[in-house]
């Protein structure tokens, strides 16, 4: 018949102790990172609705055609060359940058955050 030794079986308790106590912060964690991306995604549909909600109202309440046409000789094709140019680099300044860093960390969370 096996022995525990003298004073082995405070510890034993303790380390199951530690163990049942770190599987609750486990399962905390996980239920946690379910609860974030639930509540991101719901909050994301949020901010995509309202200003479409916006924009639908006020396109029905208060639209005015007539301001959507501009006098025939008041704009020439040429302006769109000049404009077009100094637009991309503009962004070429200051949308690369942005749009890179953000691709960059979006790479990431897929791979790292994977739950099913």
């Amino acid at each position: 018949m096996a022995t525990i030794a003298q004073g082995t079986a405070g510890k034993l308790k303790r380390q199951a102790g530690m163990i049942g106590l770190l599987a609750i912060f486990a399962l905390i964690n996980v239920l946690a990172i379910r609860w974030l991306m639930f509540f991101n995604s719901t909050v994301t549909w949020w901010k995509i609705a309202i200003p479409v909600i916006t924009v639908v109202g006020l396109l029905v309440v208060a639209l005015h055609p007539q301001n959507l046409s501009a006098a025939p000789d008041s704009y020439q094709i040429s302006a769109i060359f000049t404009a077009l140019p100094a637009a991309g680099i503009v962004f070429s300044f200051l949308g690369f940058r942005t749009a890179i860093e953000l691709a960059g960390k979006a790479v990431i969370p897929i791979v790292i955050c994977r739950l099913r």
